[in-house]
């Protein structure tokens, strides 16, 4: 029989293997792709976490906000990419280009956060004039910043094309009557194309606020709804052409309060403010479906001049709602 004083060491000794053990094993557990997305969260968390510890002063919560919310975008990028060249969608060159990018952004947020803390060091010494210098490194890594941080949006869009090849079978789908975002792949074939799109012609004619035309104009950013009114649109397409379409996107990157819950969308062919009707009334996921981050809706195909989309509720309690980007896909008549 093994003596009391024995036990304890002997546990402590196994228990510290199965822990190595575990530890080796934990990276094999998790796919590749995750691991990238993780490794490159953490790290340009860290240098976040110094920069909103340390340069309000010198760049301004707003912008602090900002580089959080590009950051979180550069890595899920970065894991997309990884799941597209996992799946033969995105081939070695391509898929050395997205991770250079965002290794390249995150280089430059090492960077900054060097910068904020050599400032603010010179602030507190009362060099003014090493501060000021700083300062100056610091304005020119945002703009770099700003550039990559574009490149990689650029890159995201032409990803998410990429990602839309799967043709959708809109059969069984309801014709009416709520319908949930299913994250599904668009169909995307020849001459389809974003309607909305102001780069394709998309336009907005009748809106509750000026905030509609940001949500077409390709910047990924968000912004938020007059909280006076029901937030409500009518867009058009290319020299308000009639068009046939069957698949609405939302750009949704995470989970918020703020984000819209419920919107319905109708159509018309009088005029910008004639009479519509209802395709049906939508319903979002309140999260980021990373391989599908523009929710998609679909319905059975409608050919009309117009279109009117109509946001009805948030996920919280909010009068205001956020959003991010639409999306409309179809044909030119």
């Amino acid at each position: 029989m093994k003596k009391p004083w024995m036990i304890l060491p002997v546990a402590i000794i196994v228990l510290a293997v199965l822990y190595l053990g575990y530890d080796l094993v934990k990276p094999m557990l998790t796919s590749p792709c995750e691991s990238i997305f993780q490794q490159t969260a953490v790290s340009l968390k860290s240098d976040l976490e110094i920069v909103e510890s340390k340069g309000a002063l010198f760049i301004g919560r707003e912008k602090i906000q900002d580089l959080a919310e590009r950051a979180q975008m550069a890595a899920l990028n970065l894991k997309t990419c990884c799941i597209l060249s996992e799946s033969g969608k995105l081939n070695a060159e391509e898929f050395l280009e997205c991770k250079g990018d965002v290794e390249r952004y995150q280089r430059q947020m090492e960077n900054i956060a060097q910068q904020v803390d050599a400032a603010q060091q010179a602030r507190q010494a009362g060099d003014e004039a090493l501060a000021a210098q700083k300062m100056k490194a610091i304005n020119q890594i945002l703009a770099n910043l700003e550039s990559s941080a574009q490149k990689i949006e650029h890159h995201a869009q032409q990803l998410q094309v990429a990602q839309q090849t799967a043709k959708i079978d809109a059969e069984g789908q309801k014709s009416s009557g709520e319908k949930e975002g299913t994250g599904a792949k668009t169909a995307v074939k020849a001459g389809r194309i974003n309607l909305l799109a102001a780069e394709n012609g998309g336009q907005v004619l009748v809106a509750s606020s000026d905030a509609w035309i940001r949500a077409i104009d390709g910047d990924e950013k968000k912004f938020s709804f007059d909280y006076k009114m029901t937030p409500e649109a009518v867009l058009a397409f290319r020299d308000e052409r009639l068009a046939t379409f069957d698949t609405f996107c939302m750009l949704i990157v995470e989970t918020s309060r703020d984000n819209i819950a419920e919107f319905e969308l109708f159509t018309g062919n009088e005029s910008s403010t004639g009479a519509f009707e209802s395709i049906g009334k939508f319903k979002t996921h309140n999260a980021n479906l990373v391989k599908t981050p523009y929710q998609e809706f679909t319905f059975p195909a409608v050919t009309a001049k117009y279109l009117k989309v109509c946001v009805l509720s948030a996920h919280g309690k909010s009068k205001i709602p956020y959003a991010r980007e639409f999306q409309l896909w179809g044909r030119l008549k």
